[in-house]
């Protein structure tokens, strides 16, 4: 996710059988996990492994960066793992959001529960899709996934840019490039990464091979809110030509469009 978030909303698969019983797991000790509010959080996870096991890493790169996260951090973070595991589970249905400030850990959050997921093959019966406004992000996103062990022939990521193959880490992209390349076996992964454009496609978000509607779909709340459009430059220069014919150069709305093409 971009860096602009500021919350995280997800959605569930509506599941055709009732959802399935809660698991157990031992907790780590800890003030965090023996606290109420944290096994309040967690019994009712269907999978408490893969909450417990993306949290410890979460936590542990959060460390790593510097970051020292503080009990209320650490709670919050654990609620939004265990959100990720219950709506993909079935647990939890319909849209949840999220608010957790920019820099909170949302999108390394992302990473680590598809990384426990992963690392307990769980990736054959369960597929999730993320959304971002940025086609970059996406880029950066698989390659954090890539990074910290999840499969690459896993990760289907879905965009309309070109593929500059000779970007290399740090350097700028042209407008309409992408660092790294669309895939078109994208649906058949169990990990769609996609744009907010492609994302009101609703069926780009069917995983090819489960044959369903994908079980966590997690975007940031600028979808919800509001209804972008994205236009080329170049066809928004071809119209800016042809209502140029239709003014003089003398005219106010002829000097704007002038100053508007050359802007």
């Amino acid at each position: 996710m971009s860096a602009t978030i500021h919350a995280l909303s997800v959605t569930s698969n509506p599941p055709g059988s009732p959802a399935p019983p809660c698991g157990t797991s031992t907790v780590h000790p800890g003030p965090l996990f023996n606290s109420p509010a944290a096994h309040s959080i967690l019994q009712s996870d269907p999978n408490p492994r893969w909450t417990l096991r993306a949290h410890r890493l979460l936590i542990n790169w959060l460390r790593g960066f510097g970051n020292k996260p503080s009990y209320a951090h650490q709670l919050a973070l654990l609620e939004l793992l265990s959100g990720f595991t219950k709506l993909a589970k079935g647990v939890l249905r319909g849209r949840h959001a999220f608010p957790l400030h920019t820099g909170m850990g949302k999108t390394l959050a992302i990473v680590a529960w598809i990384k426990a997921v992963h690392d307990g093959l769980g990736l054959g019966t369960v597929s999730v899709a993320v959304v971002a406004s940025k086609v970059e992000a996406l880029c950066q996103l698989k390659r954090d996934l890539i990074q910290r062990g999840v499969s690459a022939s896993a990760i289907g990521l879905l965009h309309s840019y070109e593929h500059d193959a000779s970007w290399k880490p740090g350097a700028d992209l042209k407008d309409g490039f992408a660092s790294e390349p669309s895939d078109s076996n994208a649906p058949f992964r169990p990990i769609l990464l996609v744009t907010h454009e492609r994302a009101k496609k609703r069926p780009c978000f069917v995983d090819g091979v489960l044959g369903r509607r994908r079980d966590l779909i997690i975007w940031d709340e600028s979808l919800i809110a509001s209804e972008p459009r994205a236009v080329r430059a170049d066809d928004l220069q071809d119209h800016l030509n042809v209502l140029h014919t239709a003014v003089t150069s003398s005219s106010a709305t002829g000097r704007f469009i002038d100053e508007s093409s050359t802007s």
